[in-house]
This record gives C-alpha cells, sequence and structure tokens, in this order.
C-alpha cells in the first residue's frame, strides 16, 4: 500500500515545493529580463499573462522602464536631482536596451522594433536619454553601477568627494534652517544667519572650487562632451546656495567700517600731488654751461675785425679796390 501511495506523495511534494518557490519570488521584486524569461515559461504571476512573445516582452519593459525614466527627470528636474534620483530608472532602461543590441536570438526583435522604420523611434529616445545623462554628467555622482537582472535592484557607490560635498550642504542647510528660526518664535536676521554660518559656507565653497570632474570608464559611451564639467547635482547646489547666500540673505556684501579703506586710498591718491609740491620748492634748477670751439671762436673773430675795417674805409676807396682787382 505505502509502496502505492509513493508516487502520488512524492508529486504532491513536488507542487508544495513549487507553489512556496513562486509565492516567495512574487512578494520579492524581480528584474525586467527575469520577467521577459517567467512569461516565456508560461508564468501568469508577474502581470504579463497577456504576453506571449518575447520580443512583445521586451518592447512592454522597455516602454515602462522609459516611461518610470522619463516621469523621474521631469519630476526632479528643479531643483535639479536628476543623477540622485533617477539613476536606477536609466539603468534599467539602458540594459533593456543593451539586451536587445546584444543577444542573438533577438535579432527578430531588432528588426521589428529597431530597424523596420525609417524614424527609429527607439533608438532615437535611448539616444535622447544618453544625451541628457551625459549632459547633466551623472557618470560623475556614483560609480560600480550594477543591475541585478533576478531582483531588479540597482547598486552603486556615491564617489567619496560628492558624498563629501553633500554632507557639507547638508550641514549648511541644517545651519541655515535652525538659524532663522530660534526660540520663541524669535525670526533671526540676515546678520545672524551670515554669523553662524560663515564657516560652514567658506568650506563647503572652498570644497566645491577644488573638485575634479569624475571621467566615466564605459567603453559604450562618448564622455568627451562631459569630462571637464561636475556632476550637475552637485553643481545646481552649489548654484542655489551661492544665490540664496548673496542675494537673499546678503552675506556676501561687506558691512564692515570701511574708513581705513578710504583713508589709505586718500592718501595714495595725495602722495603725487606732494612729491611734486615739494620738488618744485626745494629744487634747484640746473644750468647748462655751453662750450664753443676754437675754430668757431676764431672764425667770429675775423668776420667782426674785417667788417670793422670795411666799415672804415670810405665808397671810394672800396670802389677803387674793386676796379683794382678786376684790372688784376
Amino acid at each position: 500500500m505505502w509502496h502505492s501511495m509513493l508516487p502520488i506523495l512524492k508529486t504532491v511534494f513536488v507542487c508544495l515545493c513549487l507553489i512556496l518557490s513562486i509565492y516567495t519570488v512574487a512578494d520579492g521584486k524581480i528584474g525586467p529580463t527575469e520577467r521577459v524569461w517567467r512569461s516565456m515559461n508560461g508564468s501568469t504571476n508577474f502581470n504579463l499573462s497577456e504576453v506571449t512573445n518575447i520580443c512583445e516582452s521586451f518592447y512592454l519593459e522597455y516602454i515602462k522602464a522609459v516611461n518610470n525614466f522619463t516621469h523621474c527627470e521631469l519630476r526632479n528636474a528643479q531643483p535639479f536631482r536628476l543623477c540622485e534620483k533617477c539613476i536606477e530608472h536609466y539603468e534599467v532602461a539602458s540594459s533593456i536596451y543593451k539586451d536587445l543590441l546584444t543577444y542573438s536570438f533577438l535579432e527578430d526583435c531588432r528588426r521589428q522594433y529597431l530597424e523596420s522604420d525609417s524614424i527609429q523611434i527607439i533608438p532615437t529616445i535611448q539616444s535622447n536619454m544618453d544625451t541628457i545623462w551625459m549632459n547633466s554628467a551623472c557618470d560623475g555622482y556614483a560609480e560600480n553601477v550594477t543591475l541585478n537582472a533576478t531582483t531588479g535592484c540597482v547598486t552603486y557607490s556615491v564617489y567619496p568627494d560628492v558624498a563629501h560635498f553633500l554632507i557639507l550642504y547638508h550641514n549648511l542647510t541644517l545651519c541655515m534652517n535652525q538659524t532663522d528660526k530660534i526660540d520663541e518664535g524669535y525670526v533671526a536676521t540676515n546678520a545672524s544667519v551670515c554669523n553662524a554660518c560663515q564657516d560652514m559656507y567658506s568650506k563647503l565653497n572652498s570644497y566645491f572650487n577644488h573638485m575634479s570632474p569624475h571621467i566615466s570608464s564605459s567603453g559604450d559611451k562618448d564622455d568627451s562632451s562631459n569630462s571637464n564639467i561636475i556632476c550637475m547635482d552637485v553643481v545646481d547646489r552649489m548654484n542655489h546656495t551661492r544665490f540664496y547666500w548673496s542675494e537673499k540673505l546678503n552675506c556676501s556684501k561687506r558691512s564692515s567700517d570701511v574708513t581705513p579703506v578710504v583713508a589709505i586710498t586718500c592718501i595714495v591718491a595725495i602722495t603725487p600731488m606732494l612729491f611734486y609740491t615739494l620738488s618744485r620748492i626745494t629744487g634747484r634748477e640746473g644750468f647748462k654751461k655751453l662750450y664753443q670751439q676754437k675754430r668757431l671762436l676764431l672764425s667770429q673773430t675775423l668776420n667782426v675785425s674785417s667788417s670793422q675795417e670795411n666799415s672804415e674805409d670810405g665808397p671810394i676807396q672800396r670802389l677803387g679796390q674793386r676796379l683794382s682787382s678786376l684790372t688784376r
């Protein structure tokens, strides 16, 4: 009897294990590629019961990923937090698109969805996403970005300098928010905020000025366009902080006594006038002594003597001298 029931018990045990495994996985996250493979095996526990074709499965997963990224980038455009908030959605969409281009058994899918129309909507959409991601220098936000195809989880590590900047930014924001409101509802003046948070602002501003951009090590993207800029999440935070610090709080304007500056400026302006005035009063005017050459002096003496002799002779004598010179 027991021997006859043994096959039945084995069958029941296998069914129970299968049911338990399905419910266990259904409670957690699964990746897009895993959902496609499960749809191919006939699973109806992952909202893909209508999908029977592998190409359509990948297509629907890509539409979902693009929709998530588009919604995320619009929600985080202002203040700009694209790199921080949308990294998972971008990685999922890029991973599905990369699978469509890489797997050899998806050649028919590539021909159907990527090469069938002259507009090439899907490649254009992916190119626009890549352009936004590259122009935002989001590759400089995190490193070691990986997608688990089974669980659908994206893991990454924020760059140490970016993480340190975020800590400094958080401390400054916390300082300004706490200083704005003191006990008993008294609102602090801008001067108190500037004095209390000046050191934190200086540290944040100095650290940002010394930050270096990160160049992605991925070989499938051209990072030449953003190789000289920092992650835009960081840049937007710093620009907003500088604007709020200088325009809203007026902390960048000098409110100290300017008397020493005015005194030094007046002294520098008056010094040249005093110098030339004293030089005119106390200075001696120099005279140059001219020396004549001896031959020039001798010729001038002869000319003078000859002119005097000519002046002593009468007109008749001068006429006779001329006639005598002609007869000779």
